[in-house]
């Protein structure tokens, strides 16, 4: 219990940090990261409430280092707060329905703040973040609350 709450700090602590977060390009105009921290408050309201009291600081945590870490530290993190298989579902334009599949945890990256327009949504047992990776894409991630632990289960990519 220690360790985790100590792991929890430590990553909470690097993430307050100046960090350089890429800014996306389109037609001319320029997009701030959501990891910023002038969008990540709203970013976090949205958590928070979603999070429904159960175990907020954990989830806020794993978010934030899924949407906004980068580096082997921080893919270790997400690994261990994912489900062994995580569920894959992506769908392009011009193709006719959707690929459905899974990856093991071990398959999945932080994100490093190339993330744009992020969106909270809740459900009964589970956070859905949407968010921007590019000008053509659209993805989610979505965690699932699970004997009192938050647990990232599916990601989601449609692109045109």
């Amino acid at each position: 219990m220690r360790l985790s709450v100590f792991i929890a700090l430590a990553i909470e602590t690097s993430m307050s940090a100046a960090t350089p977060y890429p800014k996306l390009e389109i037609h001319g105009i320029s997009y701030a990261s959501a990891c910023v921290e002038s969008n990540w408050k709203e970013i976090q309201d949205s958590l928070e409430s979603a999070s429904k009291g159960r175990n907020t600081r954990s989830l806020l945590s794993l978010i934030r280092t899924w949407l906004c870490e980068s580096g082997p530290s921080a893919n270790q993190f997400i690994r261990g707060h994912a489900a062994s298989k995580i569920s894959v579902t992506s769908e392009q334009t011009g193709i006719i329905g959707q690929e459905n599949s899974y990856v093991p945890s071990s398959s999945v990256q932080a994100l490093g703040g190339n993330v744009w327009g992020v969106i909270v949504q809740k459900s009964a047992d589970k956070v859905g973040v949407s968010y921007y990776p590019n000008e053509a894409c659209a993805a989610s991630g979505t965690f699932s609350y699970r004997n009192g632990k938050w647990l990232l289960t599916a990601l989601g990519e449609a692109c045109d």
